[in-house]
């Protein structure tokens, strides 16, 4: 069964990032996830809050490690960390940059996603003509 410590790493891997950045965006060093993950130290409550705030994660999920390892605020983020997920073993910057559009899009009215939508479907209508 996984620990709080491993659900870490696990989170830290998922985001594609170092030791170092991880801690960076909440206020711990490279040390201090290192000792975390590795299971040197704790996992303090002030850090469960940050890391879900931080990175939208699910406190159900890091302390119990049932549900999803994210919560989301619309389907279309769901569908955006996915594709994240996939594109990992992509270039850092591809993924990023792809996560962003769509956590952009998933946060836009309903209007302006129609606009988007039908503007897609033409993409895809054209490259399929070609």
């Amino acid at each position: 069964m996984e620990k709080i410590n491993e659900r870490v790493k696990l989170l830290r891997i998922s985001l594609n990032k170092s030791q170092e950045d991880f801690g960076n965006s909440i206020g711990l060093s490279k040390s201090g996830i290192s000792n975390i993950e590795n299971g040197f130290r704790n996992v303090t409550k002030k850090h469960i809050k940050l890391l879900c705030s931080t990175f939208h994660v699910s406190e159900n999920w890091l302390n119990t490690g049932e549900g999803n390892m994210f919560h989301f605020a619309s389907q279309e983020e769901e569908i955006g960390s996915y594709l994240t997920d996939i594109l990992c073993n992509e270039k850092k910057s591809t993924a990023n940059l792809i996560k962003s559009i769509i956590l952009a899009y998933g946060k836009l009215d309903t209007e302006s996603k129609n606009v988007i939508d039908n503007f897609i479907d033409k993409i895809i209508k054209n490259a399929k003509k070609e």
